[in-house]
């Protein structure tokens, strides 16, 4: 009867042992996909703000009369995101707030871009957007 009682025992200690080693993966698994989430929400906040940045400077190096429509993708990866330009600055953030970015475009700007479709334009030296 004691060899019986003795195996259960020993039986219930690997069994928790294994559990305990099996949960401790499955934390690290989801741990290190959740890094891989935030790194790819910040690279894919990273590519709009340089995007913007891009078709600023693309208008600045144009001639007058210069005008394209460019759009900026509502959410990044199911959050919804703002974008804004403060002075020479171009910030995107998660509404969520989690996530934030800045990108310094060469000039000011008169205007300020919006999620969804943008227009951007040059007039007598002066870039606009959604004028």
């Amino acid at each position: 009867m004691v060899k019986k009682a003795q195996s259960a025992i020993e039986f219930v200690v690997i069994l928790a042992g294994v559990m305990l080693f099996f949960g401790v993966f499955l934390a690290s698994v989801e741990l290190n996909r959740s890094d891989k989430t935030e790194q790819t929400r910040v690279a894919m906040l990273n590519d709009i703000a340089l995007t913007i940045k891009d078709e600023i400077n693309l208008a600045v190096s144009s001639t007058d009369g210069y005008s394209r429509q460019f759009i900026v993708p509502t959410n990044v990866m199911g959050v919804p995101i703002n974008v804004t330009i403060a002075g020479r600055a171009i910030y995107a953030i998660t509404e969520d707030g989690k996530h934030a970015l800045s990108q310094q475009p060469l000039t000011v700007v008169v205007g300020d871009v919006c999620v969804g479709s943008n227009v951007i334009e040059k007039i007598n030296g002066t870039i606009y957007l959604n004028r």
